[in-house]
Formats: C-alpha cells, structure tokens, sequence
C-alpha cells in the first residue's frame, strides 16, 4: 500500500493598474508579491516473509517573492457578462526541507536522509474563462480553467530516487523538477 499527498498553499498581494481600456475591452497589469507553499508526503508499506518493511518521505518548500502579469477582460456588448485571460509569472526564493526514512526488520538501525536546499522557484499561472459583473462593476463572479508550473522543485519522487542512487548532486531530473496543477476555479470579487 503507498499514498502520495500533495497540496500547494498561495498568499498574494497585488497592485493592478489599468494599460488599455475601451468600452468594450480593458488590459491590466499585476505587480505585488507571494509567498508560496508546497508540501508532499509519501508513505508506504510492504509485507514481505521477513516482516514489515515502509519508506517515509516528504518535500515541504517555503518561498516568498516577487510576482508580474497581465490581465485581459472582454466585456459582451449589451449584457453584463465577460470573457477574460489572465498570465502571471510569480519569482519565490526559498528552502526544499526532505526526509527519506527505510525501516526494516531486517535491519538494526532505519535508514533516514535529509537535505535542505536552497532554490529559486519560478511559478507559471494561465488563466481563462467567463463571468458577469454587475451594472456598477462593484461585484463579479467568474469561473475559468487554471493551470499553474512550478519549475525548479525537488519532487519527493526525485528524492527518493537520490537517496536510492546515493546521487545528491541535482535531486530534480524530471523536466527541471516541474510540477504542474491544473483545474476549474470559480472567484467573487468586490471591487472598489
């Protein structure tokens, strides 16, 4: 039996200005900051004839940083309904903490590794879908697809197969340690 969990927390603070607009259309741009979160844990179990045996292991980052983007909104012609798409490119300095740990029966001592490194994460979030707004423009409601790249991480497989290989040299060989989410999201925003 083997479980992987994986969750990604986000803090922005954001300064949006106004680069085109017309009646019918409008382009922003995005400058603030993030500070990001990211956490996997693996764990898994074995029973051979010798007994019980399980591997532990986990990558947990902190970063903060700089982000940038561009933000478009179409507005429809007679209703309060809108098409948009968003891109950000977000910059987090911060630590990859990892744990790998072997226990065995048929061994005295577990087998425990640990790394910290220091990384530069670069974040790449595109963004698409609709919405309406009221007549005030004061109060939104949109839904859209979201897909986000994380690049430069040390995934938990890739620190699994470092400690197999006893090779700590560079633990992300996958694409750069790329790490992509991707799915629907729905927002309410009131602006002002």
């Amino acid at each position: 039996a083997a479980t992987l969990r994986t969750q990604f927390e986000l803090l922005d603070i954001d300064y949006r200005g106004l680069l085109i607009y017309n009646p019918e259309w409008q382009v922003n741009y995005v400058v603030g900051a993030r500070w990001g979160n990211l956490e996997q844990h693996f764990a898994a179990g074995f029973a051979p004839a010798t007994g019980f045996e399980q591997v532990l292991a986990e990558s947990e980052f902190d970063g903060g940083g700089m982000k940038l983007g561009l933000e478009s909104l179409r507005f429809h012609p007679t209703t309060q309904f809108f098409c948009y798409g968003k891109g950000y490119a977000s910059f987090l300095a911060g630590t990859f903490r990892t744990r790998y740990e072997f226990d065995s029966p048929t061994q005295t001592n577990p087998t425990i590794s640990g790394l910290n490194l220091n990384r530069l994460v670069t974040m790449v979030d595109l963004e698409a879908g609709v919405g309406w707004q009221s007549f005030t423009g004061n109060l939104r409601f949109s839904a859209g697809y979201l897909f986000s790249s994380w690049f430069n991480t040390v995934r938990v497989n890739e620190f699994i197969n470092s400690v197999q290989t006893n090779n700590f040299v560079d633990p992300s060989t996958n694409f750069r340690g790329m790490t992509c989410f991707d799915g629907l999201t729905t927002k309410i925003e009131v602006l002002w």
